[in-house]
């Protein structure tokens, strides 16, 4: 096992044409109980326009194109979100982790927790409308958790997930001690 990031780390590479900024964050694995938080987390910064990272980086201008994703793993997972720009990296990384730890911060608005939810339990429904749609919710459920109809507990507990619990759990898992930072600036023919 790798052992315990204890401050950030920043590695910095080179790219044609546009550049990018991707922080990522190790998460516990599937079985922990802060896991539904994170995801809804997630949800609250990069899911969709409505999102955090859409709003501060693609409507001021910063970068072109925002997203993310939460990993969830059987042995620990990933919290990944990343901006592409043309422009200066600076301000679209200062940006980026400045959302990140605004949320660690201060926690979700209630509108946004309801939104990031309401994201979670359409994906989740929507998946379950055929029935390999549920062999699938069922096998993934067994293969991070052991337990097949784990995804239909987590439904229930989303609902009573508040504001509270996503800062207890962004505050313990998206410190600024765990961060994992790539940068690529760009370098082609669109920088600029």
């Amino acid at each position: 096992a790798e052992p315990e990031q204890t401050e950030p780390r920043r590695q910095e590479l080179s790219v044609s044409q546009f550049g990018v900024v991707m922080a990522g964050y190790r998460l516990p694995q599937a079985t922990d109980g802060d896991v539904l938080a994170l995801q809804v987390a997630g949800m609250v910064l990069s899911g969709g326009t409505s999102s955090r990272l859409h709003h501060r980086l693609v409507g001021g201008k910063l970068a072109d194109e925002i997203g993310g994703q939460v990993l969830v793993r059987h042995d620990g997972g990933l919290l990944v979100a990343f901006a592409r720009f043309t422009g200066e990296a600076a301000p679209v990384e200062k940006a980026l982790i400045g959302e990140i730890d605004r949320l660690v911060r201060q926690g979700p608005s209630a509108v946004e927790l309801r939104r990031a939810k309401g994201q979670i339990l359409a994906a989740a429904w929507l998946g379950m409308e055929s029935a390999t749609g549920l062999a699938n919710q069922i096998g993934v459920s067994w293969g991070l958790t052991g337990k097949p109809a784990g995804f239909l507990a987590d439904l229930a507990a989303l609902e009573k997930l508040g504001a509270a619990d996503l800062r207890r759990a962004t505050g313990k898992y998206l410190a600024r001690n765990r961060l994992s930072l790539v940068l690529a600036e760009p370098s082609g023919p669109a920088a600029g």
